[in-house]
């Protein structure tokens, strides 16, 4: 097992937004959050990812406490890619991946050979070689996201928290930041954590989800078993009709229109 989180509790000021969550993700997953909007999802990603110190609870990685994990070395193990990612100077591509490589730089050593290799290799990763010299500013939507996961393979992370990675894009650029998240599990067995709003999205792509609702689990597990008209009732309050995509192994819904409540 990869992250461990046990009876977690994180609170802001007088309001409680996480209680008692307790979740597992093993080595090699892509595990996704879903949930309705303000249900603790970015905030529960934020604190496994030590920006938001909890209330109480538990997390680990591969057996150690999170707060025992020096920032340097915590960083070597995860890359966080959260929701809004601002740049306060323009930079090319290949300057932005470099500083992936900054946890690797201890006390003393300059940027060398074989940090670029590392560069170079991670823009390969992501077909984002040939962009390395444009300025980001330049760039499409979808491209800009692969140039931020670019700088997080530049850290050499065993694991990846991505906040909504494909907020802002449209249906095509969605599908490709997907398809490279996916690639890059399957092709270098980066354990992945995602917070997802496109239930479709989790479907195709997870190994399992978590769905929270009002800051608490209210289901876990592969997305078929998890995915149903139920939940779609209770925890987004619409009726849906669901199908089984044969070509993809895995469940899409159609929903159809606002539950009424009680029904």
């Amino acid at each position: 097992m990869e992250l461990k989180v046990s009876g977690l509790e994180v609170q802001y000021g007088n309001r409680i937004i996480l209680q008692d969550i307790h979740m597992e993700v093993n080595k090699g997953e892509i595990v996704s959050l879903i949930g309705p909007n303000g249900s603790g999802k970015s905030t529960l990603v934020k604190t496994v990812s030590r920006l938001v110190k909890p209330l109480k609870g538990e997390i680990s990685y591969s057996g150690r406490s999170i707060s025992s994990i020096p920032t340097r070395e915590l960083a070597k193990i995860i890359a966080v890619l959260p929701q809004e990612k601002r740049l306060n100077v323009d930079l090319t591509v290949e300057q932005l991946v470099s500083y992936g490589r900054h946890p690797h730089l201890g006390f003393g050593k300059r940027y060398g050979k074989g940090d670029k290799d590392i560069v170079m290799e991670a823009l390969s990763l992501t077909g984002m070689e040939e962009h390395r010299e444009k300025s980001m500013y330049s760039l499409s939507g979808g491209e800009r996201q692969r140039a931020w996961i670019s700088m997080a393979l530049a850290q050499q992370p065993s694991f990846l928290i991505l906040d909504e990675p494909t907020t802002y894009l449209d249906i095509s650029y969605q599908m490709e930041v997907l398809d490279l998240v996916e690639e890059l599990n399957k092709r270098l067995g980066i354990t992945v954590l995602m917070v997802l709003h496109d239930l479709n999205h989790a479907c195709r792509y997870s190994h399992k989800v978590y769905v929270l609702k009002e800051g608490s689990v209210h289901g876990s597990g592969p997305p078929g078993d998890v995915i149903d008209r139920r939940m779609l009732k209770e925890v987004f309050g619409i009726d849906a009709r669901i199908y089984e995509d044969e070509v993809n192994n895995c469940r899409f819904f159609i929903p159809g229109r606002r539950a009424k409540e009680g029904a």
